[in-house]
């Protein structure tokens, strides 16, 4: 009897000491209202039209588009096309996957009207963010950039309360898929979460975006 007992009493601890240690939970962030500009988006330039090709588009190379800052490699300077002076920025998340630099930049006007599909872009959303203080959504460790850095830039049009449901969802999604953006044609559209993740969702989720560079 004492035999039995104690050979269950080994199996009991075998199987439990193979169980698989638990992931931790990953959890989203609150919105970061420093990232919340009081002021509305201003009216876009004649020349600004001329270059940005699409809605939610990131522009780089210049000071009069996006940018992160050469000698700091600290400044961000984000300045994004949108159809409506009702944008703001809700967040910005550090989705750097291994050696890919990557943000996800959340914006909304509030509603639930699709803006890819409008031709005409008549404000610009901006912004001037520290990457220090850009924690990485998972590990906390803040973004770093070099000079010869390329910062991949996901910019995600949102009715704000539904992406607040899933918000982890989605940026998990844009994590993972950070790796293959290389070939991505960057556009305005839903396409993006079909392609990728399998995703029918109804509009506005819109991705858009580009690829921020040092300068000058």
């Amino acid at each position: 009897m004492k035999n039995n007992v104690l050979l269950i009493t080994l199996i009991t601890i075998f199987f439990f000491s193979c169980e698989e240690t638990p992931k931790k939970k990953v959890t989203a962030p609150l919105l970061l209202t420093t990232y919340s500009k009081k002021k509305k988006p201003r009216k876009i330039k004649a020349k600004e039209k001329k270059i940005y090709k699409r809605q939610l588009e990131i522009v780089t190379g210049s000071r009069d588009f996006s940018y992160f800052d050469k000698d700091t490699r600290d400044s961000i300077v984000l300045r994004i096309p949108v159809a409506n002076d009702n944008f703001k920025f809700y967040n910005i998340y550090n989705i750097t996957n291994g050696n890919n630099k990557g943000i996800l930049v959340i914006i909304s006007d509030n509603s639930k009207n699709e803006v890819c599909e409008i031709s005409e872009k008549t404000h610009i959303l901006d912004t001037l963010v520290f990457a220090h203080k850009l924690k990485h959504y998972r590990t906390n460790l803040p973004l770093t950039l070099k000079m010869k850095d390329s910062l991949q830039t996901f910019v995600f049009n949102d009715y704000l309360p539904n992406f607040l449901k899933d918000s982890l969802k989605y940026i998990n999604r844009h994590h993972a898929v950070l790796e293959r953006v290389g070939d991505w044609t960057w556009s305005c559209e839903n396409s993006f979460f079909q392609e990728y993740f399998n995703i029918d969702d109804k509009q506005p989720k819109e991705s858009g975006g580009g690829v921020i560079v040092s300068f000058p």
